[in-house]
């Protein structure tokens, strides 16, 4: 729970920069989650979505949040990130775009192993992630990213989610 404070009140605060010319981008995802843990524990992959936030404090570097769902194919398992990020976008004015960053926040882990053995996590994470944008036109973007979560935990190494999705930018 300290962890998820400690994340709102940094997202409070990259919502308090102000920037004339702002641009906004909301995206949504769909994808899928490859967890791997270091004990080697049966735990399958699964897919879902995500939802992202970018607000741009200049042409090339952007803050932003990521949340999604992933229920997993093992029992009633489930990964959910939640994480602020911060971005650099080296190209962001062509019809496509890579951009790479660095996110961190928490992971909520869910895995039911379908023995009767259930073990819940929810724990620090961060992640370095790249991503492509492709341009449909001013305000419409296809998005494809990586993002590989780095878990803090003896017995768990990390999570990687693959995307393709939708963002629409707000110009002001």
């Amino acid at each position: 729970m300290k962890n998820f404070i400690i994340l709102i009140v940094i997202i409070a605060l990259f919502g308090c920069v102000k920037n004339v010319n702002a641009q906004m981008d909301f995206g949504a995802n769909v994808g899928v989650v490859l967890p791997f843990r270091e004990n080697k524990a049966s735990v399958s992959f699964g897919y879902g979505f995500s939802l992202d936030y970018r607000y741009f404090l200049s042409e090339k570097f952007a803050v932003g949040a990521h949340f999604g769902y992933y229920p997993l194919k093992t029992g009633n398992s489930s990964i959910i990130p939640l994480n602020a990020s911060i971005e650099y976008h080296p190209n962001n004015n062509g019809s496509s775009t890579t951009y790479f960053g660095f996110a961190f926040g928490m992971i909520q882990s869910k895995f039911d192993y379908g023995n009767g053995t259930e073990n819940v996590y929810s724990d620090f994470a961060f992640s370095p992630l790249i991503g492509v944008k492709y341009s449909i036109n001013d305000n419409f973007q296809i998005n494809t990213n990586t993002h590989f979560n780095l878990i803090l935990k003896p017995d768990y190494v990390g999570v990687i989610e693959l995307n393709i999705g939708v963002i629409y930018t707000l110009n002001n």
